[in-house]
């Protein structure tokens, strides 16, 4: 909840509440960013309308916040997802994802006859406005004979898992989330485990500033084939995501050809990555692109995915 707009009121007990105070307030903490005591932060919401230095008063903080909207959150995910927010492993290495919608790529992973493979993210995101003192750190892969892994998320911090499973072998997820900023990050892992045989894996890494949890799962119904107007055929799970919320999903792909298959609607952008080669991987990112929908439905395309975690986003 924000502090009051222009023209209105604004005392000290409201900005004593809104940031969690306590005791007196000196106005000379409440300069924005080390000249203060850390209250207002730098490239954080709003906060770049309070000074660093000279004349400070109230009037400096209308409209200022502590935590961001669940839209802007989504607004700031989506600025700058495609500048670090979501990587993936390759044979080359560690891969920004910056494309919207579906991409397939002939032998594009990294895990290929190993007991485990790892998606790094080493990009720099000092430079990244955020909207909460909270990230939620996202590692999601499809892989063959795949289970779950203690601590699978490495960041420095400490750090709450949320969620951390895997379903059928096929697909895993681990949901972790950090009471830092995401522009103070460092580098971050996510080390799945898989069958160690000649087949490929791929894994995604995906950050966002709030908090995230896991709120519901679908997983794979029917064949699994035949597309329609509404998506996938053969009983494919209905989906409805909300604007507080995100859709990732994994899937293994067991035979040659693509690895493909992914959830969306006009409403919303998608984030597919996929691979073509014998018994590889697939996952994705479904969010709502627009400030107006509050929901939609979505359908679900090519393959249904093995499972797809829905997080939701809470203050």
């Amino acid at each position: 909840m924000a502090l009051p707009a222009s023209g209105q009121s604004i005392s000290l007990g409201q900005l004593r509440t809104e940031f969690g105070l306590s005791g007196s307030i000196s106005m000379d903490d409440m300069y924005r960013g080390s000249q203060g005591n850390g209250t207002i932060k730098e490239k954080y919401g709003n906060h770049d309308n309070v000074p660093t230095s000279g004349a400070l008063g109230l009037d400096d903080f209308f409209s200022i916040y502590k935590e961001g909207s669940d839209l802007q959150k989504l607004q700031r995910f989506r600025q700058y997802r495609a500048s670090g927010l979501i990587t993936t492993d390759t044979q080359a290495g560690e891969v920004v994802v910056n494309h919207t919608g579906s991409s397939l790529a002939n032998n594009p992973n990294g895990g290929y006859n190993l007991a485990t493979d790892t998606v790094y993210n080493t990009q720099t995101k000092s430079n990244f406005y955020v909207e909460s003192e909270w990230t939620t750190i996202i590692g999601i892969a499809g892989m063959p004979g795949g289970s779950n892994r203690t601590n699978p998320i490495s960041v420095s911090g400490s750090e709450t898992e949320n969620k951390n499973e895997t379903y059928a072998g096929n697909a895993n997820v681990c949901v972790d989330i950090i009471n830092t900023p995401l522009n103070q990050l460092g580098n971050i892992s996510y080390t799945y485990n898989r069958q160690q045989t000649d087949k490929w894996s791929m894994g995604g890494l995906i950050l966002i500033s709030g908090k995230y949890e896991f709120n519901r799962r679908y997983v794979a119904q029917g064949s699994g084939w035949g597309i329609n107007s509404n998506g996938i055929a053969n009983n494919a799970p209905s989906v409805t995501l909300g604007r507080d919320e995100i859709a990732v999903w994994a899937r293994e792909r067991g035979g040659d050809g693509p690895s493909s298959g992914w959830w969306t609607s006009s409403d919303c952008d998608y984030i597919h990555r996929g691979g073509w080669w014998y018994n590889t991987g697939c996952w994705g990112v479904t969010f709502i692109k627009n400030n107006t929908a509050a929901s939609t439905s979505l359908g679900c395309y090519n393959e249904q995915p093995d499972a797809t975690w829905i997080l939701r986003e809470v203050t």
